[in-house]
């Protein structure tokens, strides 16, 4: 069977050719190119201690000792256990300097290497240049050429009282201007899923899925020509694809709830409130199932998704039975390890089980998605409110020369060295990333060549 892009997209409406094609046409006649390189950046509240996350053993690659696959995992990160195979933990890393809001600039500094608007006694923060996810979005060939260029996602963006600032809710920055995350993931899912609704302009497909969404549909309602045509004009191996594509979004579709469950899709009130502890691992599983539909049908390559704000206000006593009541962040400020300890085992719990399913979805060329994708995983404290050794993880990656199985140590390094090697790897020369003074150089054997 001889197919051409022509006889593919034949009779298929744009928004269907955009969601499900795509992926769809690089296999079938762009096989050299491989799938596509992705980026995705996790962000975990301040909730770790020390102790409890930095690993026993590994490497020191500055002064050749070590083995970096002799190392054990601590009470705080052992839930990710399961996926060490897929994992590069990074110790020693600092950020230093950190003025103004404590929370927010770290994350500024973390994300843009670069120093920050706003006085020490102010408490307020600003970012003076673009953040990574951002620049690589801009600079990247490789995570170009999408139908959405980054998607900026979160669960919960709330604060402590009076603390109003946007640096506690935001992790991207275009230049100075903050991208506050979406954190409805109805909503996510209808800003991408409305273009395959025939109507006349935006705002009108906008308006006939929220009353698609009203009465419990489908968006394959709207497309079922399209894919019955796009499937029979597939080669037989890239049919079971699209029927794995399409049961993604089926999944999707039921965790988001339509049958009127405790998460329901907006109408008149929505029953899922945003900002809500008692809500926060709905949301939290919503996102992530979203998320792996993105990557999926490559509707973005770049995307953040931030656990909580840097002022974390969830109570995980709020729908996990037997963890400790009140806001995380304000168990930080009271120096109690136990909770803390228990919240960065159960966001490193969901972590592993999440990567484990990317790790599952299989490419053309019989790597993984995750083979595929660099996510870095961290947090700005290294503990309550110090920024010395702080938590980083580069999981997946194992076509660009991630290792994976390693713990590696660079003491008094900074995230900034880490950068400039993730650039690299994506194509984009990078000699130092942000602020120079924060740069050390590259990281000896963080990557290996491929």
């Amino acid at each position: 069977m001889r197919v051409t892009r022509r006889s593919m997209l034949s009779g298929i409406g744009a928004g269907t050719a955009a969601l499900f094609a795509r992926p769809l046409m690089r296999e079938c006649f762009a096989a050299d190119a491989g799938p596509p390189r992705r980026l995705l950046i996790l962000y975990m509240p301040n909730t770790s201690i020390r102790t409890a996350w930095l690993p026993d053993g590994g490497r020191n690659p500055l002064t050749n000792t070590g083995d970096a696959t002799k190392f054990t995992l601590k009470m705080g990160n052992e839930t990710l256990e399961p996926v060490r195979p897929l994992m590069t933990v990074v110790t020693g890393l600092d950020l230093k300097n950190i003025t103004g809001c404590n929370h927010g600039s770290a994350i500024i500094r973390l994300m843009s290497g670069g120093s920050f608007a706003g006085s020490a006694t102010s408490g307020a923060s600003k970012a003076v240049s673009a953040t990574f996810d951002q620049v690589m979005a801009t600079k990247a060939p490789l995570l170009q050429g999408t139908q959405i260029d980054s998607l900026q996602l979160g669960t919960d963006t709330r604060a402590d009282a009076g603390s109003n600032g946007i640096q506690l809710r935001v992790m991207s920055y275009d230049g100075t201007s903050p991208l506050p995350p979406e954190i409805e993931p109805i909503k996510t899912y209808t800003r991408i899923f409305s273009s395959v609704v025939p109507a006349a302009t935006t705002g009108d497909q906008k308006m006939a899925m929220d009353r698609a969404i009203a009465e419990q549909r489908s968006v394959l309602d709207f497309i079922k020509g399209d894919l019955d045509r796009l499937n029979a004009r597939l080669p037989a191996a890239q049919r079971t694809k699209l029927e794995h594509h399409t049961e993604g979004l089926r999944e999707l579709e039921r965790a988001l709830d339509r049958t009127g469950g405790p998460i329901s899709l907006p109408g008149p009130p929505p029953a899922l409130m945003v900002n809500t502890s008692v809500d926060h691992e709905k949301v939290f599983d919503q996102y992530l199932a979203l998320v792996k539909l993105a990557l999926q049908l490559d509707i973005t390559r770049v995307i953040t998704f931030m656990y909580a704000s840097g002022n974390s206000q969830v109570s995980m006593a709020d729908f996990l039975p037997g963890y400790a009541a009140g806001p995380l962040h304000r168990i930080a400020h009271a120096f109690k390890p136990v909770p803390l300890i228990a919240a960065t085992r159960w966001y490193c719990d969901k972590t592993a089980k999440y990567l484990t399913e990317l790790n599952n979805i299989k490419e053309a060329d019989g790597s993984s998605l995750l083979d595929n994708t660099v996510v870095p995983f961290f947090s700005e404290v290294g503990q309550y409110h110090e920024h010395n050794d702080v938590p980083f993880i580069l999981f997946g990656g194992k076509k660009f020369g991630i290792e994976g199985g390693r713990c590696l140590t660079y003491p008094g390094r900074t995230p900034s060295d880490v950068w400039p090697d993730v650039a690299r790897i994506f194509g984009v020369d990078m000699k130092t990333f942000g602020d120079p003074q924060f740069n050390s150089g590259p990281l000896p054997e963080l990557f290996k060549p491929v």
